[in-house]
C-alpha cells in the first residue's frame, strides 16, 4: 500500500507564503495527473525560495517532504531517502506543534524503507510515529501490519 502524505499547511506565516503555498498545491494536483516534469520544477522552485528565506520550520519542511514523495511516486528511490531525512530535521527544528506532520514525514520514509525492503528501519519509524498521531493511528498501524 502506497501511503505517501503530501502535506499541506494552512497557516500562511510568511510573507510571500500564499503564493509558496498555490505553488505547492499545484504541484501536488500536476503529480496527481501524472505530469511529473512539471510538477517537479515547482517542487525544486519551492524547495529553493525555502531554502532562501531561511527559515527552518514548516516551510521548509514541507517543501522537502512533498519532493520526496514525488521521488518516491517516480521510483528515483535514492533522492527521496536524503530528503525526507532533511525533512525531518526541519519538522523537529520548527518547535511545537509539528508534532503530527513530523509523524506523517517518518511515515512516508518508513514506506520507503519498507519499499527497498528495509523493515526493521520502517517499523522503528512506524512505531516511533504512532504516539505522535493519537488518535489518528489507522494508517501507521495499516503499514505496520502489513510488516508481519
Amino acid at each position: 500500500m502506497k501511503a505517501i502524505v503530501f502535506v499541506c499547511c494552512a497557516s500562511l506565516a510568511f510573507t510571500g507564503q500564499a503564493d509558496w503555498q498555490k505553488r505547492m498545491l499545484e504541484a501536488n494536483r500536476l503529480d496527481r495527473e501524472g505530469r511529473h516534469a512539471e510538477a517537479q520544477a515547482l517542487y525544486l522552485d519551492n524547495l529553493a525560495e525555502a531554502e532562501r528565506s531561511g527559515a527552518a520550520g514548516r516551510r521548509l519542511a514541507e517543501s522537502l517532504n512533498n519532493l520526496a514523495a514525488h521521488y518516491f511516486f517516480c521510483g528515483d528511490y535514492a533522492a527521496a531517502e536524503p530528503l525526507y531525512l532533511r525533512a525531518l530535521e526541519a519538522w523537529k527544528a520548527g518547535g511545537a506543534g509539528l508534532e503530527r506532520d513530523l509523524a506523517l514525514t517518518m511515515g512516508n520514509l518508513a514506506t520507503l524503507y519498507r519499499k527497498l525492503g528495509r523493515y526493521a528501519e520502517a517499523e522503528q519509524l512506524y512505531a516511533a510515529a504512532l504516539p505522535l498521531l493519537e488518535p489518528d493511528t489507522g494508517n501507521v498501524r495499516n503499514n505496520l501490519a502489513e510488516l508481519y
